[in-house]
């Protein structure tokens, strides 16, 4: 069954929401008068007492059409409870039925006449009661038109025979096949059906049939051959979005998709049309008696099979209850009768076999990684799990010499310190990110593993580090060791300087058992962060570029971290016309800090296609550094965040600007104003500051939450 709109109509007190409540659906359901009491309290009116507010009604069914398309978009059963007097309504609903392929019913409570109605609605709330005239007048309405033939209509009384996911009996198969994640592998599908398709047995394929692999036009067009056969079944998985869009003239969520999977279907001319007709096709699930066996067929996983199938969204089908580290199968067979059976793709973080537990089957066996194609097999004899070998294998996931990671003792110190926190990071089992604490850094706690804790993932199975960034380097003058009367003693020379950017920290690592690169910031893999670096990535690198970038990382076990600059989405106190990717270093991926030298750091960028960060300064001796520095802590026209100094060993330290060091002050002034609280005396005693303060409290801009940059732009502008 398709996604389910169910409109109900009828006139105020034909027992509508009585009805929903008495059958447990009201949780599924929408009311626009709910919606009234959230948007405007009740009203009282001229007789002193008090009704629903009808003053905001284009707010109201605004918001009631955005939450239905919301809902619509999971693939959940929804209900919207309302008299429904206006075709104009029905129409709406009918486009967003069709936009996203749900089945529209109407639930009709026309058999209540008119003279009940209004006994039931004086039984209602005070509030809630309706005007004898209204009622009349919606009675009027309802009489004047017909629904359009295309909407199903149906009575109170169908209601359960109507809306149950029924259970099909497919005893008469001789055998059924449930065919795993495909991703793109053509050939082992082709070897397991090289017999073709038995007009006596049934094929059932649980989804993700692109992305990842490099033969997807291969295994589409095959699909595409038997699709409209009557014993073969399609199920939609996760990435199968990604196959509609596309076939719908649409940007696909994916950049695996865009950069790979797009371009080999467009070579190979792969039809969009068919593509369409054969996303059409998709099932959410396959719910089947076999004999004595009751199997449920999603492309997630679910961890129990509810009294109603329509309850469960399309959404928890697709993507699976849970996450990816939840153990669905053994939560499966826990919660659901013996009889009871899953099979599923989509997931396998713990490497499980195809009978992942004693009743739910896992068919996701890493194909596109060199894995395997999984099939259950089904027939009167019980079911028998198959793995076909791929051999087919991207280049991104081409097997190299396995290496052992030496860095037990260091992953023991890292979990043992109590001034670093482990965070398990979402969707990669087993990597974690590993950083000092706030004390660390309010109470200067530094040691040989605090210092390292900074932009640090680990594989804690394998204990390869899979991402590095630099040791926690401090600003001149923060510490004894960055001051300048201690530099002009350890300073190594030639010393030289690089200009800060200000935006934030992108670091590309690379995980032996992913076989693939890890984007992150300093902290997740998962993030708003992390997604604007992944996207500022993606928009610059080719995808041969990227192939390369991922060997270096690879085969020289380096990372590579960026500076990230998104004036759009992350604005800071610098500001930036355009964003910005630069290069800033390669680091190795080991427990001691080590880098590439800025010569071979260029030379990487320049093979690699990467801007690289900018050497604005070279001093050969104390005396010309510190003249240098001696006019620049003054000057307050250099609109830069800063430069980052390192000397001939390599220690380092960063040099802020005043400019940004005035603004990135005066930000913070202005977040203590906005929760009432006044500014600091050193502010206001800072001619520059008091004139600034003095004009964001006056002026129109206070408290709309805008950034520093747009407020010293209207700043300057209004004092010219």
């Amino acid at each position: 069954m398709s996604n389910t709109l169910v409109v109900l109509k009828g006139l105020p007190g034909a027992g509508k929401s009585h009805f929903l409540k008495t059958k447990g659906l009201d949780v599924y359901s929408i009311s626009p008068d709910q919606v009234r009491n959230l948007v405007a309290a009740p009203v009282q009116v001229e007789g002193g007492v008090y009704k629903v507010n009808h003053y905001f009604e284009k707010q109201v069914r605004k918001l009631v059409l955005d939450l239905v398309e919301k809902r619509l978009q999971r693939g959940e059963l929804t209900i919207i409870d309302a008299t429904h007097s206006k075709l104009t309504y029905w129409n709406e609903y009918r486009q967003l039925a069709e936009k996203y392929k749900a089945k529209l019913y109407c639930l009709d409570f026309s058999h209540i006449d008119i003279e009940t109605a209004k006994k039931q609605n004086v039984l209602r709330e005070e509030y809630k009661q309706v005007d004898d005239l209204i009622i009349e007048k919606i009675n009027t309405q309802l009489e004047k038109w017909i629904l359009p033939e295309d909407i199903e209509v149906i009575k109170p009384g169908e209601w359960d025979s109507k809306f149950k996911w029924e259970l099909i009996n497919l005893s008469h198969y001789k055998r059924i096949h449930h065919f795993g994640d495909i991703h793109g592998c053509y050939e082992p599908l082709q070897f397991y059906l090289k017999d073709g398709v038995k007009e006596d047995e049934l094929y059932i394929f649980v989804g993700d049939y692109v992305d990842r692999g490099i033969q997807n036009a291969k295994v589409l067009n095959y699909l595409f051959s038997i699709m409209n056969l009557p014993n073969v079944v399609f199920l939609e998985g996760n990435h199968e979005s990604h196959l509609i869009n596309w076939a719908n003239n649409l940007q696909a969520k994916s950049k695996e998709f865009e950069r790979h999977t797009k371009t080999e279907l467009e070579k190979e001319s792969v039809s969009r049309k068919t593509t369409r007709y054969f996303c059409k096709k998709l099932k959410k699930a396959v719910y089947y008696q076999y004999e004595d066996k009751e199997v449920l067929v999603t492309h997630g996983g679910i961890s129990k099979i509810p009294d109603n199938l329509l309850t469960l969204s399309s959404e928890q089908m697709v993507r699976g209850v849970g996450n990816y580290s939840t153990n669905i199968d053994e939560l499966f067979t826990k919660n659901n009768p013996k009889h009871t059976y899953q099979v599923h793709g989509h997931r396998n973080t713990f490497e499980l076999p195809i009978r992942a537990a004693k009743r739910s089957f896992n068919l996701e066996g890493g194909i596109e990684r060199g894995g395997c194609l999984r099939v259950l097999v089904l027939d009167g004899d019980g079911f028998h799990p198959i793995k076909v070998k791929n051999t087919t294998v991207s280049a991104r996931y081409e097997k190299v010499e396995e290496k052992v990671f030496k860095n037990h003792t260091l992953l023991k110190e890292l979990k043992e310190s109590r001034y670093i926190k482990e965070l398990p990071q979402q969707h990669y089992q087993n990597i974690s990110s590993f950083n000092f604490k706030e004390k660390v850094f309010k109470k200067g706690l530094w040691d040989k593993q605090t210092i390292k804790a900074r932009g640090l993932f680990i594989n804690t199975e394998s204990t390869e580090i899979v991402s590095r960034s630099y040791n926690k380097f401090f600003n001149l003058n923060e510490r004894e060791e960055t001051s300048i009367k201690k530099l002009k003693e350890t300073l190594l020379f030639p010393v030289s300087l690089y200009v800060k950017e200000n935006g934030f920290l992108g670091i590309l690592g690379y995980d032996s058992h992913y076989k693939n690169v890890i984007y992150s910031t300093k902290n997740y893999i998962q993030s708003k962060h992390a997604d604007l670096f992944r996207e500022s990535f993606f928009e610059r690198v080719s995808l041969e570029r990227e192939e390369k970038i991922m060997k270096a990382l690879r085969d020289k076990s380096l990372s590579l971290v960026f500076e990230v600059v998104d004036p759009l989405n992350d604005p800071h106190i610098i500001e930036y016309k355009d964003s910005k990717l630069i290069l800033l270093d390669a680091i190795y991926r080991e427990e001691d800090f080590r880098k590439l030298t800025y010569e071979q750091l260029t030379n990487l960028g320049n093979e690699l296609g990467m801007q690289i960060k900018e050497k604005a300064f070279t001093f050969n001796a104390w005396e010309e550094l510190e003249e240098w520095y001696n006019k620049a802590e003054k000057d307050f026209s250099n609109q830069l965040e800063g430069y980052v100094l390192e000397d001939k060993n390599g220690f380092i330290t960063k040099i802020k600007l005043p400019y940004y060091n005035f603004w990135k002050w005066m930000r913070s002034e202005v977040e203590k104003i906005d929760k009432g609280i006044e500014p600091s005396k050193e502010a206001l005693n800072n001619s520059r500051g008091e004139t600034f303060l003095k004009w964001y409290k006056g002026s129109k801009h206070k408290k709309m939450n805008q950034d520093i940059i747009t407020l010293r732009k209207e700043f300057y502008r209004d004092r010219i």
